[in-house]
């Protein structure tokens, strides 16, 4: 979503503003626009230079099914009252990273890491995320994570996650959202 926030002193600045539902709670994450990187016209619409990922992989099941499950959520949002028995929300994890550490210390785990991934959130605090994912896929993670650690862009990307407590690898699908004090 395209807000503009006002400043103290009067004027207001365009803001980019990306929510995602993550289970059982909603995660915010809000990016100053540039002038550079994103041209607003007259009816709030907006075209982005620096908000898509360049090397954004594809999605988890089909575009039927993600048109689908986006119907959805609309339907629930759009209700004059919220009833979380309408959706049927998928075991998402939110990870809070530490993007000024190379190897992406978890500085916050959802609770959901105990359902997906077989791990209790207060184990994973401290830990660099990098270890949980296979060897082939930390190359491609790295480089997306410095992409948004140094960008506006919203990276998204596929890898397999590696528990200690499960013997099969978790295929993953993540959104890394950069912002000043976290990723």
């Amino acid at each position: 979503v395209i807000l503009r926030y006002r400043c103290k002193n009067g004027p207001s600045v365009p803001v980019l503003v990306v929510f995602s539902l993550c289970y059982d709670f909603i995660v915010n994450c809000v990016t100053l626009l540039s002038p550079h990187d994103s041209t607003i016209y007259s009816d709030n619409t907006l075209t982005l230079s620096g908000a898509y990922s360049s090397m954004m992989t594809g999605r988890v099941g089909s575009k039927k099914e993600e048109f689908a499950r986006m119907k959805q959520h609309h339907a629930a949002f759009a209700a004059n009252s919220w009833d979380p028995s309408f959706l049927q929300p998928e075991v998402r994890v939110c990870l809070i990273l530490n993007r000024f550490t190379r190897n992406l210390v978890i500085m916050y785990a959802s609770s959901a890491t105990k359902m997906l991934f077989n791990i209790d959130p207060e184990d994973m605090v401290g830990i660099p995320l990098l270890i949980f994912i296979r060897s082939d896929d930390i190359a491609s993670f790295v480089e997306q994570a410095d992409t948004a650690k140094s960008t506006n862009v919203i990276t998204h990307l596929r890898f397999w996650f590696q528990s200690p407590h499960l013997r099969e690898e978790i295929p993953c699908e993540a959104s890394l959202l950069g912002s000043a004090d976290g990723m």
